[in-house]
Formats: C-alpha cells, structure tokens, sequence
C-alpha cells in the first residue's frame, strides 16, 4: 500500500551539505540523501568539480522524505533563513507517494 508523504529537495553549495544535514536531523526528519549536482541557474553554470579545486565548490541535491507537513515546511522555512542570503540554492517540497510508510 503506498502512502502520502512530502519530498523536500535543497540544491545549493556542497560547502553547506553537514549544516543542513543537522538541521534536517533537529527538524524531525530520519534521514536524506545527497547526490553531486550540476546545472545552470541565475548565478551560472555550476558543474560538479572546478578544475583543481576538487569538489568543494560543487552544488549539492539533498533530498529529504517525510510523512511530516510540520517537518517539511520547518526544513524548508530553516533552510531558506539561515543559508540563502549568502548562498545559492533553491529549495521545494513535492507530494510523493511512499511504500512502509514507517520508515518516514
């Protein structure tokens, strides 16, 4: 049987994955994914390495399941306040459909 839940996605800067990590953690979310990103957007091009720089200035998508409209909105709204202002990202929250929703 498949379930309602929300998919929060976070793109921004790989620099920033372990903070947004702990604030997804605090927010009552059990777990995300991260996946190197690649794309163009208003600040440019961003690929997923910078010649000799390795992949610290590469963009980061962090995904997040959770069967929480409360914990969704809370990453969202965290996200945006204390990171966008000095970072690039985008930030959303989709309506999925999840198998054992327990593990959620």
């Amino acid at each position: 049987m498949m379930n309602k839940a929300k998919k929060v996605v976070v793109v921004t800067e790989k620099i920033l994955l372990g903070k947004i990590v702990d604030l997804i953690l605090a927010a009552g979310a059990t777990g995300y994914t991260a996946v190197l990103a690649s794309g163009q957007g208003g600040r440019g091009v961003r690929t997923d390495a910078l010649t000799g720089h390795g992949d610290i200035f590469s963009n980061i998508r962090i995904e997040v399941i959770t069967v929480s409209d409360e914990v969704a909105q809370k990453i969202i709204d965290q996200v945006i306040a204390k990171y966008f202002n000095n970072y690039s990202g985008i930030a959303y929250i989709e309506d999925v459909w999840v198998a054992r929703r327990d593990h959620f």
